[in-house]
């Protein structure tokens, strides 16, 4: 049984390595970072997964990626990417679970409010690693630092809409597959210890 378990739970976790691929053929392209649906489900894996599996995940398609296979968005693989400005994001998927499944913990319940806020603190770390290696590189390569200003006003600000329309599509499905899962026992871990709004 314990052994079937643990099958199981890395199923799920190649599971969610495989939805983040899948995710990053939708894209819609912006001058600096495109804006991918991956970030769905890197944030999902926390929420249904929990913190440590749901980072399992991310770390399983960031090494996916960094191999050499096609995976990172347009396409790209290899260990080059590392100094790609896109690859402070890639780093922020692998942290953002913890953070997503720490707030159900805390929060004790998975409704459609605790969910939006995991969802914003997820896309908040993802941002946060982002945009300090976008900053780290400019400056370290550039003569000329580029201003902190510059950068949210080009890449933050113009994915602001469409994170918000993402954190709002998991809180109003997720909620209800975390309790139709939960009823099957289908969940590799109880990310919170209610569910619902009771």
């Amino acid at each position: 049984m314990m052994k079937r378990s643990r099958i199981y739970e890395m199923t799920l976790i190649a599971l969610f390595t495989t939805l983040t691929i899948i995710g990053t053929q939708i894209t819609i392209p912006l001058a600096f970072i495109p804006i991918t649906m991956q970030t769905m489900f890197v944030l999902c894996s926390g929420m249904l997964l929990g913190s440590v599996k749901g980072m399992l995940s991310q770390l399983l398609y960031l090494a996916l990626g960094l191999i050499g296979f096609p995976i990172f968005a347009g396409g790209k693989g290899g260990p080059q990417m590392i100094l790609a400005v896109s690859f402070g994001y890639l780093i922020g998927f692998v942290v953002a679970p913890l953070a997503v499944g720490a707030v159900l913990r805390v929060l004790k319940k998975v409704n459609v409010f605790t969910v939006f806020l995991a969802g914003l603190a997820g896309t908040l770390v993802i941002d946060f690693f982002g945009i300090t290696y976008i900053l780290t590189l400019f400056n370290a390569f550039s003569a000329k630092p580029i201003p902190v200003p510059n950068v949210f006003a080009a890449i933050l600000l113009p994915t602001i809409p469409g994170d918000l329309l993402k954190v709002a599509i998991l809180a109003l499905t997720v909620p209800y597959l975390y309790r139709v899962l939960s009823r099957q026992n289908l969940l590799p871990v109880k990310v919170a210890n209610l569910s619902g709004n009771k």
